[in-house]
């Protein structure tokens, strides 16, 4: 799934009780932020800032709840698996 980002926060996983590993990777250089259950907001939340940035969401640290993001500046696209 590719989702893309502006500088305008959005949700890139929907809230899911059945979640049991998520994947989002950053391939661009642009700096994005998520947030986990409330609206992305720059500067605060996950960090993902180099290229090839990923978080990870797996039993460890299981989330079912929503999942947004925002970019510092650009359009990136995050590369998302779910299930």
């Amino acid at each position: 799934l590719v989702k893309p980002l502006s500088t305008t926060q959005v949700m890139v996983l929907d809230k899911n009780p059945t979640r049991v590993y998520a994947l989002i990777v950053k391939p661009g250089a642009e700096e994005v932020f998520l947030g986990m259950g409330i609206p992305a907001v720059v500067d605060r939340g996950i960090p993902l800032l180099s290229a090839g940035a990923s978080y990870e969401i797996n039993l460890t640290n299981l989330w079912h709840g929503s999942v947004h993001a925002v970019s510092k500046t650009g359009t990136p696209s995050l590369l998302i698996t779910e299930w």
